[in-house]
């Protein structure tokens, strides 16, 4: 999906813009939060009760047209 909704508080009104870069695909049951940098961190979350993968998602939203980028974590063997 890469059309962004974005809702302006101030003005109560809503916008589209298209994102760039490696877009996120449909999920669920996910965590979203916004960062003081604003930047919107996608974490966890599952499509038809399977875990999403990646778990960790950016959508940077100080360019434009916004970017997103998954970071890869993979588990670390204590080996």
């Amino acid at each position: 999906m890469s059309e962004i909704a974005i809702y302006d508080t101030i003005h109560d009104k809503w916008s589209t813009m298209i994102a760039e870069g490696e877009i996120p695909g449909i999920r669920g049951e996910h965590t979203a939060v916004l960062t003081p940098d604003g930047r919107i961190i996608v974490y966890g979350g599952e499509t038809k009760h399977v875990a999403a993968f990646p778990q960790l998602c950016v959508l940077n939203t100080t360019t434009k047209p916004f970017t997103c980028f998954w970071v890869f974590t993979y588990p670390r063997s204590n080996v």
